[in-house]
């Protein structure tokens, strides 16, 4: 297994830094600890910083040791590392022995554009590469039974190299149940269908278009029955991680909200019907919890404040309408892809 490994001078140095001080904040593995497999350096090149310490760093994260010889370690090494220059070429051969799987691998790595200081970090990161393409054979159903028993630690590399990365979402279609309620006396019941769109990982925009209809609500002169419609528009920002399996989002919401008033007047009565449009504005949050795959239920509560109030009158006196402070809470689900 050949290939050669190419980085500029800037992007090494910048994570040899990252990756030594990440090292050097940890003590030094005492090279012991039965849990823990390990792997042993046959022979490192000289630099700094250090091969070895860069790998030994890149290993820990998975509990995996690092060791020039055996100490006090019960078990064999899972894996040995070997770095010795090609004869009459100019690449470094970076060569694993996997007793896991039984096979050598090895790597020409070619560090003529790599500067002197990036040199180590290049190599080792060659090494763990190596190290996780061997063990990802494991992953195979048709692959030679393991030769010695797994560690834990090995087969957690394995999954998580080939953990396929999550995909952001880019948007999302529902359909949630609603009812509103305002001090000014008015209940809505009604329906949305909702559709968003994400920015960014954790910000999306969306618009919805509802229908409501509401209980009849009595008057001095007979009853006051209303039906709307619904328009709006919302920004939602994920406060989860998009990983989670339940999230939780905050919302800013505007609506137009077009409310058509029937009016049914006593005997001896007469009274107009009527159309007035509401302006909303609302804040709030969105609970959802994924079912099954791209499918997830939700659960919205908002506060919402009608910048621009309706109301039903009778004989000049308020009957009915949306103003004052409202609530909204909504039940449903929504697709995502």
């Amino acid at each position: 297994m050949q290939r050669e490994i190419r980085r500029s001078a800037a992007a090494t140095a910048v994570l040899a830094c990252i990756t030594l001080a990440s090292a050097r904040g940890r003590a030094e593995p005492a090279c012991g600890a039965p849990e823990h497999p390990w792997v042993q350096v046959l022979a490192a090149p000289e630099g700094s910083p250090s091969f070895e310490s860069l790998l030994r760093a890149e290993l820990a994260s998975r509990r995996i040791d690092l060791c020039s010889e055996q100490g006090s370690h019960a078990a064999q090494a899972v894996a040995t590392v070997e770095i010795a220059r090609r004869e009459g070429a100019a690449a470094i051969v970076v060569q694993v022995r996997d007793a896991v799987t039984a096979k050598r691998v090895e790597r020409d790595v070619d560090l003529d554009s790599i500067p002197r200081d990036g040199q180590p970090l290049t190599l080792a990161l060659a090494a763990d590469e190596l190290l996780r393409a061997s063990w990802a054979e494991l992953a195979l159903s048709t692959a030679p039974r393991p030769s010695t028993p797994v560690p834990r630690a090995v087969t957690e590399t394995v999954d998580a190299a080939l953990k396929p990365a999550q995909r952001a979402p880019r948007g999302a279609f529902g359909a949630l149940g609603v009812m509103e309620h305002y001090s000014g006396g008015q209940t809505l019941y009604g329906a949305d269908l909702q559709g968003s769109l994400w920015i960014t990982r954790r910000l999306s925009a969306g618009a919805r278009l509802g229908l409501r209809s509401a209980l009849s609500a009595s008057a001095p002169d007979g009853d006051v029955r209303a039906t709307a419609f619904v328009a709006g528009l919302e920004a939602a920002l994920t406060a989860t991680p998009p990983a989670w399996r339940w999230g939780l989002d905050a919302l800013l919401r505007f609506d137009l909200e077009r409310l058509s008033y029937l009016a049914v007047p006593n005997a001896g009565a007469s009274a107009p019907g009527g159309a007035a449009t509401a302006f909303l504005a609302g804040a709030g949050a969105r609970l959802s919890w994924t079912v099954a795959g791209p499918i997830r239920l939700m659960a919205e509560v908002l506060a919402e404040v009608p910048v621009r109030p309706v109301e039903a009158t009778d004989s000049g006196g308020g009957v009915v309408g949306v103003e004052g402070v409202g609530v909204e809470a909504a039940l449903g689900a929504r697709a995502v892809f």
